[in-house]
């Protein structure tokens, strides 16, 4: 009985010193910083005090769009449904990849956070031609690369769009796995675009992505106390790179 009584002591004890330190020796772990989740919202594109613009061949017009913690570099806002027929769930506005880089950049905005996590998000594609003033709704593929705050991780994922019909489509939702946690920056990279066979021979089409919804939390991160060899040092208490 004395022995259970003085081993449950020594847990009791243990349990209640906060800064003990434990060696962690896991390499995923190590690479990640402690990051506090904060509040989640969702971008809808459709501030007041925008005005909607059709996607530029040359580039974006506009704003830079800029949410509650992100901002989107290489983007616009646009009303993409004015010609397209590829209605955006929240209305009027969404955001569109610039066509002439096929590569949006989502970074934080600082406001109380340096860091994001990317839950899901509607997407389109749709092609757009100089010798036409139609917008097609248009099979893509692009991809997402993401780099962890204060580390050397890349996550990437690629999603994919095939159209409802030639002439109308609906957006796709895209979910984003738990890794796409604790980020610094996400690029957006358009793959492939196509209309299919003839079409695209007569059009020659510029595949833009549209975006709308995007479901985000805010994260505050920063880095462990300290290193040990083959490991890192942190507090009880603290979580290492993973959203609350």
């Amino acid at each position: 009985m004395l022995a259970l009584l003085y081993t449950l002591a020594l847990a009791t004890l243990s349990f209640c010193v906060p800064l003990e330190e434990h060696h962690v020796d896991d390499r995923a772990l190590q690479e990640r910083a402690v990051c506090i989740g904060l509040s989640q919202v969702t971008d809808t594109f459709d501030a007041a005090n925008v005005i909607p613009l059709l996607p530029n061949l040359n580039g974006v017009l506009g704003p830079v769009p800029t949410g509650i913690y992100l901002t989107y570099t290489n983007m616009a806002y646009a009303n993409i449904g004015t010609l397209s027929n590829a209605q955006p769930p929240s209305l009027p506005n969404d955001i569109y990849v610039a066509p002439s880089t096929n590569n949006g950049i989502l970074t934080p905005t600082f406001n109380n956070a340096n860091a994001f996590k990317l839950n899901k998000f509607r997407y389109a594609c749709i092609a757009q031609s100089l010798l036409t003033a139609v917008e097609l709704p248009v099979s893509c593929t692009f991809q997402f690369t993401c780099n962890v705050y204060g580390s050397s991780q890349i996550f990437t994922q690629v999603f994919s769009f095939t159209p409802d019909t030639l002439l109308s489509t609906t957006f796709n939702t895209g979910t984003f796995g738990p890794e796409f946690s604790s980020l610094s920056q996400c690029s957006i990279n358009v793959l492939t675009g196509s209309l299919g066979g003839l079409l695209d021979f007569l059009l020659t089409p510029i595949t833009i992505l549209a975006i709308d919804d995007i479901e985000v939390r805010g994260q505050a991160c920063f880095q462990p106390l300290g290193q040990r060899a083959g490991g890192v040092t942190y507090r009880i208490g603290d979580k290492a790179g993973l959203d609350k």
